[in-house]
């Protein structure tokens, strides 16, 4: 990865907003959007770098966070400049900052967990669905950091999550009509951040509603977007409104970016390859595969050209342009090297060896205690793997429709039947009957891998009750 120009692009403040061809223009100053951004992409580097920058951006929130918990965005000359603190800024940053909270940089995590508690009581008063959808993903994330040591704060974070999920999905239903599936009456910036955040709620919390209306919502900007066979942005001259054309000029890297995350995040929720495939043309967007076949990515200077437009490129490479750049190519990188990609692994079922080919389009997703994965999905029954990270646990629950078989594969659980505690380790199994009150929690210092095998009359996810929970979903 070329990071001559972001190095280029950073003084002893931050990350300078705008560049004049290849120079910073230093009259521009330093915006929260830009250092939030650059910060995610320092905690992506590697080597020796990687601290200092990560350092440096976060201290820049961190100086611009204001007593009542909102940040200042812009900072010229030594100033801050009123008026110009969006609600994308608080969301931004808010989800820069749960990400580094959680980071292996010791004093970039402190500085990060005290913005979070110090803007968390503000985030409410977000009005508009970007702004929204950049906190929901934000707080998704709070809810695991703080779910155990500060279960408060957990509670706060995911009752405000529930509110910003239940507003983007009122919203949809309201906007969306016949040939229009989107969440208002025009297309314009950063668009995929909105399915993106309602993926991360479907994963996060197994709300049905939130995973359909984002992959119908994504269905509909890449029917739109790669109708070409390549990424072709909504332009900014009089962005898309409904009923009319779709305007292709001037295409921004900062919405390729959107569109890379919104699918990777997409085929992380549901295993399904297509997203993966459309993830990995979006990134190309930025290596020529678009409506000017150009490379955005100047191989002097390791920046990226702000634009497409009619005439080409524009030639300035401010840091909006470099960051979304830099994070597109991480984020696909990441999925990359994950040894597990692409391939198929041998499962050991209840102590027998069978042997299940994982499919292309089986589920799993991410939560806030680890992970699920489905291995097999029958009519009769259905089998996963759950992977439980260490002082986590999952909500005391019960189902209507099914039972349940556990078996341990490797780490400890600890497994509570209608209200008595069981233990069990690798090899050991224990039933889940109809309509018992249940939870398993991993009490170890590895990760907690167990099967579980499901047979019934109904398999969803929307067959929980739950009565008791870490993280604000009980009901």
């Amino acid at each position: 990865m070329d990071y001559r120009y972001l190095e280029k692009m950073t003084d002893e403040t931050g990350f300078i907003q705008f560049g004049v061809g290849d120079e910073p223009n230093l009259e521009s100053g330093h915006t929260v959007d830009d250092n939030a951004r650059a910060l995610l992409v320092s905690l992506n580097m590697e080597g020796d770098s990687r601290e200092r920058l990560a350092l440096l951006y976060a201290r820049y929130l961190k100086d611009a966070l204001r007593p009542d918990g909102r940040w200042r965005n812009l900072l010229v000359r030594g100033r801050y400049l009123a008026d110009l603190d969006s609600g994308d800024c608080q969301g931004r940053g808010f989800l820069a900052c749960s990400i580094a909270a959680s980071c292996d940089l010791e004093e970039v995590s402190k500085l990060a967990q005290e913005m979070l508690e110090g803007v968390l009581p503000t985030l409410s008063r977000l009005e508009f669905p970007r702004s929204r959808a950049y906190a929901l993903l934000g707080l998704i994330r709070c809810t695991e950091l703080y779910d155990r040591e500060v279960g408060a704060v957990a509670k706060t974070a995911a009752k405000i999550a529930q509110e910003f999920c239940d507003d983007l999905l009122y919203i949809y239903n309201r906007a969306k009509g016949k040939g229009w599936y989107w969440f208002e009456d025009e297309i314009t910036y950063c668009n995929g951040i909105i399915p993106q955040a309602l993926l991360a709620y479907y994963s996060f919390s197994g709300n049905r509603n939130a995973l359909s209306i984002a992959r119908d919502s994504l269905a509909f900007l890449s029917d739109n977007l790669f109708d070409q066979g390549y990424l072709n942005i909504v332009g900014n001259r009089g962005w898309w409104q409904r009923g009319e054309e779709i305007p292709r000029y001037d295409q921004q890297p900062v919405d390729a970016c959107s569109m890379v995350l919104a699918l990777k995040e997409a085929y992380l929720t549901t295993g399904e390859r297509k997203y993966l495939d459309s993830a990995r043309l979006a990134r190309e967007w930025y290596s020529g595969k678009n409506i000017n076949k150009t490379s955005l990515y100047n191989q002097e200077s390791g920046g990226c050209y702000d634009a497409l437009t009619p005439e080409g490129v524009n030639y300035n490479q401010g840091a909006e342009a470099i960051l979304s750049l830099l994070y597109s190519f991480q984020a696909i990188e990441d999925l990359e090297a994950d040894p597990e990609e692409d391939g198929a692994e041998s499962k050991i079922i209840s102590g027998e060896a069978h042997i299940l080919q994982e499919k292309e389009q089986e589920g799993f997703a991410n939560t806030p205690w680890g992970r699920w994965e489905v291995l097999l999905d029958a009519p009769d029954h259905k089998v996963k793997r759950i992977t439980v990270n260490p002082g986590k646990r999952l909500s005391y629950q019960k189902h209507f429709k099914r039972k349940e078989h556990w078996y341990v594969v490797s780490g400890q659980a600890l497994v509570t039947l209608d209200g008595e505690d069981i233990s069990l380790a690798s090899g050991q199994s224990v039933d889940i009957h109809r309509e018992a009150a249940h939870r398993v929690a991993n009490p170890g210092e590895t990760p907690l891998v167990f099967i579980e095998t499901q047979t019934g009359s109904y398999f969803g996810e929307d067959d929980i009750v739950r009565l008791e929970d870490d993280y604000g979903r009980a009901e």
